[in-house]
């Protein structure tokens, strides 16, 4: 049948088409419940900024496609720390990837111009990406 066939056709990643527009879609909904919040002057900007952590700065990412000019500098960071938890994460589908390789990733998209890259040098030179590592572990025990 027609769900065969696209789950037969996908090139890269384990999800099809209908499957990926239905996960983007929570982008939507994150500024949908966050935009209802009374969140005061200090944290106004909180919707704008959960709501961006699928834009890319060369403005191929989601839902508005807004270039490096539009993305607040508290949106870069968490653009940079949603795909590093990604990686690192244990998913039903997926094994975490190395610290190593997680790095390399980030590195490479600030490369092709889609992360900031004082961003993720000041994360690839911590050790946060090692603590997180250190936390899922001890989270994956209980």
């Amino acid at each position: 049948d027609k769900c065969d066939m696209e789950n037969i056709n996908i090139t890269q990643g384990t999800l099809s088409d209908t499957e990926r527009k239905i996960v983007m879609q929570h982008v939507g909904y994150t500024d949908q419940i966050l935009s209802k919040i009374r969140f005061g002057n200090k944290y106004s900007s909180v919707p704008d900024i959960a709501g961006m952590h699928h834009e890319k700065l060369n403005g191929m990412g989601y839902p508005l496609a807004k270039k490096a000019n539009e993305i607040p500098f508290l949106a870069r960071i968490l653009m940079v720390a949603d795909i590093a938890e990604a990686l690192l994460a244990k998913r039903p589908y997926k094994d975490p990837y190395s610290s190593e390789t997680v790095r390399s990733i980030l590195l490479d998209m600030a490369n092709e111009g889609q992360l900031d890259k004082q961003i993720v040098n000041t994360l690839n030179n911590s050790d946060i990406i090692d603590e997180f590592i250190k936390t899922q572990k001890i989270m994956n025990n209980y």
